[in-house]
């Protein structure tokens, strides 16, 4: 027994020692806007010092000539995620650090700040549709929960007429790639004219506007009558990303 007590504390120390050497690496954000100046920002330790290192993104290699971990054995630097090709919202890429023997690994995602819904053409109010929406977990601390999303109906009037809660989002971006089916207009006889349908994160209505301080995109969708039928319609018109990450609004 007391040759068992001697030996543990021996074994927790090794095991101490070398998980304290223990490469890693990090992105200064989970989750990344798609724009042409997207960069992304990589800081790792726990490298050997002053020793050339490589970095692979998405399993290719990246120009890297000449660098080195400082005398502490950190790295730092920064590089430009891959474009989203035109069918993906969102991709999850993973970065990779070598020096030695020693790797270490990171993921973060870049997505499109988009809403839409599915069918979009040729639907009335009544019409079941699909909600898909991306991006809303942009403002999201690393290992955060991701936000709920909710949709605001605002009238022609610029009245709220109701709000319903879509969903919570997932993964680092905030995305819902498709709810289920649901009318597209949760409620009987909406006015004639343009309403504003407001995509956010709260539960509470506040008009998202260019310049506002927090994440919202609209959708401006008219409804109108057909004469040739009698029957109501609508024509719908997506929302733009805002300045400064600001939203989004109806054109």
């Amino acid at each position: 027994m007391r040759r068992l007590a001697v030996a543990l504390p021996i074994v927790l120390t090794s095991l101490t020692a070398a998980s304290a050497q223990a490469a890693i690496i990090t992105t200064d954000r989970a989750c990344y806007l798609q724009t042409p100046s997207t960069v992304v920002t990589v800081r790792g330790s726990g490298f050997g010092p002053l020793r050339p290192y490589t970095v692979l993104l998405a399993a290719k290699p990246l120009p890297a000539a000449g660098a080195m971990t400082d005398d502490m054995g950190r790295m730092q630097g920064t590089v430009q995620p891959p474009l989203l090709a035109r069918s993906e919202q969102e991709h999850t890429s993973t970065i990779s650090v070598t020096s030695d023997d020693q790797t270490a690994s990171a993921a973060f995602t870049v997505t499109r700040f988009l809403v839409n819904f599915s069918p979009s053409r040729n639907v009335a109010p009544s019409s079941r549709v699909r909600f898909s929406v991306y991006g809303f977990g942009i403002g999201t601390q690393s290992g955060g929960i991701p936000p709920d999303v909710y949709l605001h109906y605002v009238s022609p009037a610029g009245r709220l007429r109701h709000t319903v809660r879509l969903g919570r989002s997932r993964g680092q971006c905030g995305s819902i790639v498709r709810t289920a089916r649901r009318r597209l207009f949760p409620f009987p006889a909406p006015a004639h004219g343009k309403w504003r349908l407001q995509f956010d994160t709260s539960r509470a209505y506040r008009r998202g506007v260019k310049g506002s301080k927090f994440l919202f995109f609209t959708v401006g969708v008219d409804v109108r009558t057909v004469p040739a039928s009698r029957r109501t319609s609508l024509n719908g018109s997506a929302g733009s990303p805002g300045p400064r990450g600001g939203g989004a609004y109806a054109r």
